[in-house]
């Protein structure tokens, strides 16, 4: 790793203020003047001199540092009539993390707000050590507290005379248009402002709380593009707020700068200790690339938790801290600085982990004494992680936890995802650019693509094989669709503040809609069993199957469990059966929370009313009276008092099934509408990620009925590819999963350790549940030897390229010459002693551990959709005469197509990795210098590219396999 950079001189200034922490004691007191059994008052140096401490961690303490700040009084002092502002919050015990009691830390409860002093007392700024006019970096901590509007005690650095090198402001405001935003926009290409979201969320930027990373990345998106950070001030017209896609563009008031966030050089946005998205004016990363700053800012990343969102931190760890700002403030100081050795990847990764360990630890272990700088040390071992560091997971990089969503220029035009648009119904479509598809972005924007995705998932596991996707993982239940992601997360939160709210005492009313199999009550229950744990009191009633006299007898069960002081989760499955009537008969208790029954109104109590319909496949078809059978229903629906019941519904769930689903609710209903339902092929279209949900189907049945398949140590599942694509291609399933599980149940494995096709039920059980599948059981598809050579033919050019661009190899390789010939090249003593024993993957395939030869086949399994890219598949050499590509000359247009197919599938696992431009490759600290357009990348490293290419014609070739051009019914 590169050394650090000559000593620097830094700056902090701003407000400060004195933490008053009272410590709430653990054990109950008797009367006021009873011996406390440790300290119940502790004091801090906050605000700018709490960030003066952040930043000499961040750098590690080294002593060569030149940090000033603001004067320290010693002591501190909390009384009335201080010079100093103090805020006052209560620290008492929680759990380390839910469902921990007995491991219990010091955190916050309680915020009693900020005392200040007189504003025009001359004490209420202490002044700096050091006032340098040209520090390297100056850095400026806005608290609201007086510093901002009081220019006298400003630093020299802000002054005319003032030029520093880099300011980066620690804000909970948006710029006012004032002195102080005004002296920084002259220095706006100087300036990086960091913010939580939250901030913009009390400025009055619509943001939601996210139920999706895809979300949160759309919404900020949109707010830099038109909304409040991208305005000269909250008073602008109308005409300043139109969406102008990724681009966020710079605008001018009166022929002056706008006193906006988008003027400036970077700006970063912390969501959470889980997340945070960076907006700039700095070019994107290219060997080519003009290093003055554009006039329009751009979107530059956003990294993420795939496994969590937002709050879930802090929600899983109860209790609250503060100071994430100002590490992630320290960090952005330090990558200002040396940036060569610090990325901004690094910068954010690690000030997000940092964050999030610091409020894990709190004021220390509650068995210990307590101590308010007691995650300090946890914050410097992140901050300033090394190589051989015990910080982070297992010792691995810090940052490396986090995913990276990524601006998507940086890929070549033809490969950058396209927007969503829908032909049926233009309210369907979405602006270009304001759409984020994590899962397309990991998987690749083509369903040849999505189905070697999900033929991965099957094998590997979705935790494995998605590991870079958001997923909502509830017990059993998981999904990496994005809808489905956010409407059980939706449902999550309304049913986490329904228990929260001791006076809402009316039934929680949720609806659940989903084809026949599709999984509803599966995903409920399983996300109820996380909410509740195994105490959940959990009641079940078949509507189909039921009287009005039963009805009242449901109602008197749910309230004995209600008066128990339990609260019930009641299912109503089929609700909507017997033509809706049922409808009616529930608009009492959802209102009033009281049923009839015995001749009186009962009160039911506070409850959970789940339903689960069974005719309509989404909620927005049944809210207007849609019948599945697409028959006139709105005004029957009308006097069924179905209006009425849908106004007393709280939230619902769409829960999709394996089946492609066309987006339906965008179809309005009409009297008379006779239009025609889409096919499989148009909402197979519409809804790539189908196969994924299918996958992650197939893969829970494999390892439910036959879990010896699926090997312990690796999760590899044992089965024939061919069989598995059969499975994810085929038609509609009849019943949803439960058609995808009673096939893998009925297939006869037995002790056999591999699936195959042949151990499948007979064809009319099949044909029960599905159409399609054994046709495509016909269908050409390279199994697992062939899969294996390509993995080896895919390793093997590789290294032989490697070694021979090194100039470790005497002569040179030539890698036209015959395949064999390479190959048995590769495992030659030549080769091995050329090979680096320190590299691991510097070794003949046969010797490479299994996870680096399963990286290889993850490439490998790629192949049919790489050349499905540049027009061609692959056949069996003896159905095909003519128009074959030979293995020893493909065309060459066909192969500069595969060259930039190869090099985008690596530029996209680079990026979601964090990974940015750099002239010097440093794979540890997330640089390389490949991570550019195909047409920028050095002629000796595109062989790389060349190599893996080249290695698919010799290995399909020895298999008897030819490259061929798809025709037109090819393309899906």
């Amino acid at each position: 790793m590169a050394s650090h950079a000559p000593s620097a001189t830094i700056v902090v200034v701003g407000d400060t203020v004195v933490d008053v922490s009272l410590i709430r004691s653990p054990v109950p007191l008797s009367y006021h003047a009873q011996a406390l059994p440790s300290s119940a008052l502790k004091l801090r140096a906050g605000g700018a001199w709490f960030l003066r401490d952040m930043v000499r961690v961040a750098f590690g303490n080294v002593s060569e540092l030149d940090l000033s700040g603001p004067k320290k009084p010693d002591p501190l002092c909390a009384c009335e009539g201080s010079e100093s502002a103090q805020a006052f919050q209560v620290w008492q015990h929680f759990e380390k993390s839910t469902g921990k009691p007995k491991d219990r830390v010091w955190r916050i409860s309680e915020f009693l707000g900020c005392q200040r002093p007189a504003p025009d007392d001359e004490r209420a700024y202490p002044g700096l050590d050091a006032d340098p006019s040209k520090p390297h970096v100056l850095v400026i901590d806005d608290l609201g507290l007086g510093f901002t509007g009081t220019p006298r005690w400003w630093p020299t650095a802000l002054s005319a005379a003032g030029d520093p090198g880099a300011i980066i402001v620690k804000t909970g405001s948006l710029p006012d248009g004032g002195e102080f935003w005004t002296r920084l926009t002259e220095m706006a290409d100087k300036v990086t402002v960091v913010m939580s979201v939250d901030s913009l969320r009390q400025a009055g930027a619509p943001i939601s709380t996210p139920l999706s990373w895809d979300k949160a990345i759309e919404e900020i998106k949109r707010e830099f593009a038109g909304g409040l950070a991208a305005r000269p001030d909250a008073s602008a017209d109308s005409e300043s707020t139109g969406y102008h896609g990724d681009e966020v563009h710079k605008g001018f008031v009166g022929g002056m700068v706008g006193d906006r966030l988008t003027c400036f050089k970077r700006v970063v946005i912390r969501f959470g200790l889980e997340g945070a998205a960076s907006f700039t004016r700095l070019p994107l990363g290219s060997p080519k690339a003009d290093r003055n700053l554009s006039e329009s800012m751009r979107f530059e990343r956003f990294l993420y938790r795939p496994d969590v969102l937002p709050g879930d931190s802090r929600a899983r760890m109860p209790g609250t801290t503060f100071g994430a700002n100002s590490v992630l403030t320290a960090a952005i100081v330090r990558h200002e600085l040396h940036g060569s050795d610090y990325p901004l990847f690094i910068a954010l990764g690690r000030a997000l982990e940092a964050a999030r360990a610091s409020h894990e630890v709190g004021a220390g272990d509650a068995d210990r004494e307590f101590r308010v700088d007691g995650s300090l040390e946890r914050i410097g071992e992140i901050l300033a992680w090394d190589e051989g560091s015990s910080a982070g997971d297992a010792g691995l990089e810090p940052a490396a936890a986090f995913c990276s969503a990524f601006d998507h220029e940086a890929q070549d035009e033809e490969f950058r995802p396209k927007p969503i648009n829908n032909a049926r119904d233009d309210k369907c479509r979405i602006a270009p650019g304001s759409r984020s598809r994590l899962l397309v972005d990991l998987a690749g924007d083509s369903r040849e693509f999505m189905m070697a995705k999900a033929v991965e998932v099957v094998l590997r596991g979705p935790d494995e094989a998605l590991a870079a996707a958001p997923k909502a993982t509830y017990e059993k239940y998981v999904t990496a669709d994005r809808e489905e992601i956010e409407r059980i997360n939706a449902v999550r939160n309304l049913i986490e503040t329904y228990r929260e709210n001791s006076s809402d005492n009316r039934p929680l009313s949720i609806a659940v809609f989903g084809p026949p199999g599709a999984g509803k009550s599966f995903a409920i229950k399983n996300l109820a069993k996380v909410l509740f744990g195994p105490g959940q009191a959990k009641l079940e009633f078949n509507l189909s199957q039921m009287t009005k006299d039963d009805l009242a007898t449901a109602f008197q069960h749910v309230r004995d469990a209600s008066i128990r002081g339990l609260l019930p989760l009641v299912f109503w499955d089929e609700f909507d059966t017997d033509g809706q009537t049922w409808l009616q008969d529930f608009l009492a208790p959802m209102q009033d929370a009281e049923f009839q029954g015995g001749g009186g109104m009962h009160p039911l109590g506070k409850c959970i009313f789940v339903f689960a319909g069974s005719t309509c496949h989404q909620f927005e078809r049944f809210a207007v009276g849609f019948p599945p059978d697409g028959t006139p229903g709105s005004k029957r629906f009308v006097e069924l008092k179905g209006p009425d019941f849908v106004s007393r519904l709280r939230g619902y769930l769409n829960v999709k099934g394996p089946n492609p689903q066309y987006c339906s609710p965008c179809v309005p209903v009409e009297e008379g509408d006779t239009s025609t339902p889409p096919s499989f092929r148009e909402r197979a279209k519409d809804d790539p990620e189908y196969l994924i949900r299918r996958a992650i189907i197939l893969r829970s049945a494999i390892a439910e009925f036959f879990p010896h398949l699926v090997d312990t140590k690796t999760g590899q599942a044992a089965a024939s590819t061919a069989l598995l694509k059969a499975f994810l291609e085929a038609g509609d399933y009849a019943h949803g999963a439960r058609s995808i599980s009673a096939i893998v149940g009925m297939s006869s494995v037995g002790n056999a350790q591999y699936y195959n096709a042949t151990q499948l039920p007979a064809e009319d059980f099949i044909r029960m549940h599905v159409d399609g599948l054994l046709e495509h059981l016909y269908e050409p598809e390279l199994e697992l030897p062939v899969i294996e050579e390509l993995a080896k033919a895919c390793h093997t050019y590789w290294l032989l390229d490697k070694l021979s661009s090194a100039g470790e190899l005497r002569p040179t390789v030539d890698l036209n010459q015959g395949y064999q010939k390479l190959c048995d090249m590769a495992t030659s003593q030549g080769v091995r002693d050329a090979c680096d024993p320190q590299d691991a993957l510097q070794q003949p395939y046969e010797e490479l551990r299994e996870a680096h030869r399963e990286a290889s086949r993850i490439t490998a399994r790629l192949t049919a959709a790489k050349l499905a890219q540049a027009g061609y598949r692959i056949a069996p050499g003896s159905r095909v005469s003519r128009g074959h590509l030979s293995a020893a000359g493909p065309d060459d247009d066909v192969l500069r197509k595969l060259y930039r197919v190869e090099h985008d599938i690596w530029m996209r696992d680079r990026l979601l990795k964090g990974f940015e431009y750099c002239k010097d490759t440093d794979k540890a600290l997330f640089l390389h210098e490949d991570v550019t357009w195909f047409d920028e990348v050095p002629e000796e490293h595109r062989s790389y590219d060349k190599a893996i290419v080249a290695s698919i014609f010799g290995a399909l070739q020895k298999h008897g396999y030819l490259v061929v051009p798809r025709e037109k019914h090819d393309t899906k």
